[in-house]
């Protein structure tokens, strides 16, 4: 019996291509040799020109790899237009590097919907905001004019003697400003926004 040390290495075959037909003339491209980054170097180029020549649609058979790693998987994966083919066989071991790649593009559309979802929020919430400060301005705006009337319209009726208790202690405002409203109804507080708003 001979030890691990005497048996043979197992041969190195380059990554390549061959194409050939099944039992019911369907085309069949079957990749062989070592498809690892090491290997896939120097025919890089090479290779995606034979790939490019290929349809997805066609039946991949991938159990003569050798050695396959990221590199090779990704290469194949971007001949098939980013997606794995409907006839495809592969050896077990193998699976796992195309599982990643879905993997990977399926957190691709999921990543865009949720961008786009939280830009959408985003926006809402900034036109919620600026509606809000439209109003609170409005508010403001139609507090203030409230004041200026209510003030005029005191102040035309206490000229006439309709408030002397209030123009009695007014009185050195009047002579000092012409007005005996002259510092009220300046201010829209918590009153002033509440009349406001229930004028509206």
């Amino acid at each position: 019996m001979s030890s691990p040390a005497n048996e043979a290495a197992p041969t190195w075959v380059p990554p390549a291509l061959r194409t050939s037909r099944d039992s019911n003339g369907v085309v069949v491209v079957e990749a062989i040799g070592a498809w690892n980054l090491r290997s896939l170097q120097p025919l890089a180029h090479e290779l995606t020109a034979q790939l490019a020549g290929h349809h997805a649609t066609v039946r991949w058979d991938l159990r003569a790899i050798t050695r396959l790693d990221h590199a090779g998987a990704l290469m194949l994966w971007r001949a098939w237009g980013k997606r794995r083919v409907e006839y495809l066989i592969l050896r077990p071991e193998h699976e796992v590097f195309f599982a990643h790649l879905e993997a990977g593009l399926a957190f691709a559309h999921v990543l865009p919907r949720n961008i786009e979802r939280r830009r959408l929020l985003w926006a809402g919430g900034r036109a919620v905001v600026t509606l809000g400060e439209h109003m609170l301005q409005a508010i403001s705006l139609l507090g203030k004019v409230s004041l200026e009337i209510k003030r005029k319209t005191i102040e035309e009726q206490s000229a006439r003697g309709l408030y002397p208790y209030s123009a009695h202690y007014l009185r050195n405002i009047k002579e000092r400003t012409g007005e005996y409203w002259f510092n009220h109804f300046n201010t829209v507080g918590l009153v002033g926004m509440n009349e406001a708003c229930r004028c509206m």
